[in-house]
């Protein structure tokens, strides 16, 4: 991707962070207030996870071709987390 003026991407990136509640450490705490039971937890997780995916996939987009295969890696792991959880969350649903 090319900037269209120095400096885009960083601005872009600061700008996601600031509005994330994955990295906003009081907006995390409100809701993990919320969280009253197991399927309330793993809700919560999955929405980490995803948050988690979302940044990573911005990244890579503004890392070296050579470090992409490392933001790849980590892709792949919150994407198998992902996975986990929503497993568990049908898994609890069933029970209900």
């Amino acid at each position: 991707m090319r900037e269209t003026y120095e400096g885009e991407y960083l601005s872009y990136l600061q700008d996601y962070l600031d509005r994330k509640v994955i990295f906003d450490s009081k907006a995390a705490e409100r809701e993990r207030a919320g969280v009253q039971d197991a399927m309330s937890a793993i809700d919560f997780a999955i929405r980490r996870e995803m948050d988690a995916i979302l940044y990573f996939t911005e990244v890579k987009h503004f890392v070296s071709e050579e470090q992409q295969d490392r933001i790849d890696r980590i892709l792949k792991e919150e994407r198998e987390h992902f996975s986990k959880l929503s497993d568990l969350k049908k898994t609890f649903e069933k029970k209900q």
